[in-house]
């Protein structure tokens, strides 16, 4: 559904999500800064929020996948993208993929938290001795799907837990059933409105991927692999049959 990359500009590279700023000082405008790839935009923890052009096409109720590259040492809450009312950030029924460090103990990790809805966040700490505000990059990804349990897998840099995962730590809910959008939603990307300095992205956010299917382990694994990249859709031409046997490069066969 949508490709930031964040290399000097807010376009999507599919050019229907484009970005502007949002910003709670009159002429702020983006910064960029070296990124994962290329460059990535910084978001200052208060000021600049990027919000996408055409969010009703953006379905987060069905199934998707966000994956993005963020680079912090921020604590508390940290919004990565925001689904929901342009001036009511509570307002059911509004969703939002963030990052936690809830302080000792191992609260540590990204979650989903959907108004009305419910919430899902697990540390990878304790599991995978990884924390996403080390100051390092991490890929963070969220995959939601419509159908079946559990719904929401959380990923961070290419390893997922699922709420009822043996010795994970889920620090909110353990899974959650997504309600389609408010028709008047924005999309979001750093935070959920400009000024909003308790929640908003305080570091590098690069390669943001929206997609519209639940992502495998295997494909989330192959963009943590190769940052950058992106997994490419089947299709289907005269008298062939389009297969993806390495998850992400289709390769033909005849049918």
């Amino acid at each position: 559904m949508a490709h930031l990359k964040f290399d000097d500009s807010l376009n999507d590279e599919t050019g229907n999500h484009n970005g502007t700023v949002l910003a709670a000082a009159t002429g702020a405008t983006p910064a960029f800064d070296v990124g994962k790839i290329g460059k990535a935009v910084l978001i200052d923890g208060y000021d600049v929020v990027v919000e996408l052009a055409n969010p009703s096409t953006i379905d987060l109720a069905a199934d998707f996948s966000i994956v993005a590259w963020v680079k912090t040492t921020a604590t508390g809450e940290r919004v990565v993208l925001f689904k929901g009312s342009p001036d009511n950030p509570w307002r059911a029924p509004n969703r939002q993929f963030n990052l936690l460090d809830g302080g000792p103990g191992p609260v540590n990790g990204p979650f989903l938290y959907a108004e009305g809805q419910g919430a899902y966040g697990t540390s990878f700490e304790t599991t995978d001795s990884l924390v996403p505000n080390d100051g390092n990059w991490h890929q963070v990804a969220l995959t939601y799907r419509a159908t079946g349990s559990p719904h929401v897998t959380l990923y961070l840099d290419g390893r997922g837990h699922v709420g009822s995962d043996p010795g994970a730590f889920p620090f909110f809910g353990g899974d959650v059933v997504l309600q389609p959008s408010a028709t008047d939603s924005v999309v979001r990307i750093g935070g959920r409105e400009p000024g909003a300095a308790g929640s908003t992205f305080n570091g590098l956010i690069d390669e943001v991927q929206i997609y519209d299917k639940t992502l495998d382990t295997n494909q989330i694994k192959f963009l943590f692999d190769n940052p950058g990249q992106v997994v490419l859709p089947q299709v289907q031409v005269a008298g062939l049959a389009w297969i993806s046997t390495d998850n992400h490069c289709p390769k033909p066969r005849l049918i």
